[in-house]
């Protein structure tokens, strides 16, 4: 897709949208920021704390983040203990965004599934690791997904699912957390997760006459259920597949 002089949005929150906003305005497009959601550290302290004790006492065999935010709220309650806690069980990510993250709080990953999805991500614990080798930490969203923890369940393991953040969508709470005006002369609309689709059509009524480009099966999933089928989905699922589609390559 060419770009040149575009009006490109992105839905996703801004601190996650700076490498595909500098790609884009590098390829001539004019981004627009519309951020639709935002992450906000939550979960119960005891839950949290016990998900600590049973990393400290090697109960856990396998840590699995399905998201940035996963890594970067549970690094943020595990504190300076982020590096012990992450020393004996091996740590698996769902895609290269996640690894970054995790290489900048962290270290590299054990394992990144193939995939940039949950259902990719199960897949390739359940191919590398035996239920033997421990329960499964999921840090995770509130209200999140629960494929990845059913998937691992099905697979034998035992799943250890902690909330450390939730995912704050435009439109239903926290209206200050957000602008208000939405974007005109929109071009191309970029939506990265079901609750991107939520949170900008809780603002935006129409869509006509924009391309629409998703991330994968599942942001596609949500936007044909809300009517939109003309879409551009990514091959690979993560922020290398989107450039893919926009450079052309």
């Amino acid at each position: 897709m060419d770009v040149r002089g575009l009006r490109v949005v992105l839905t996703r929150a801004a601190e996650d949208s700076t490498e595909l906003a500098e790609r884009l305005s590098h390829l001539g497009a004019t981004v627009v920021a519309y951020p639709c959601i935002r992450a906000l550290p939550d979960g119960d302290p005891d839950e949290i704390e016990a998900a600590f004790s049973a990393l400290e006492t090697k109960k856990v065999g396998w840590v699995a983040f399905a998201s940035r935010n996963g890594v970067r709220y549970f690094a943020r309650r595990a504190g300076e203990w982020l590096g012990s806690f992450l020393s004996q069980p091996r740590v698996a990510v769902v895609g290269p965004g996640t690894a970054d993250e995790l290489r900048a709080v962290h270290g590299e990953p054990d394992l990144i599934a193939r995939e940039s999805t949950a259902e990719g991500l199960a897949q390739a614990i359940l191919s590398a690791g035996t239920p033997a080798s421990g329960e499964v930490l999921l840090p995770s969203a509130a209200k999140g997904r629960r494929v990845l923890g059913e998937r691992l369940k099905e697979g034998g393991f035992q799943v250890r699912k902690v909330t450390v953040y939730r995912t704050v969508v435009a439109g239903v709470e926290a209206p200050h957390l957000f602008p208000e005006s939405p974007p005109t002369d929109m071009d191309v609309v970029v939506f990265t997760s079901p609750s991107t689709v939520s949170g900008f059509l809780n603002r935006v009524s129409s869509l006509d006459s924009v391309r629409i480009v998703s991330i994968g099966p599942t942001t596609s999933q949500a936007l044909r259920e809300r009517g939109i089928t003309n879409i551009c989905e990514a091959k690979q699922h993560d922020m290398s597949g989107l450039l893919e589609i926009f450079s052309g390559t």
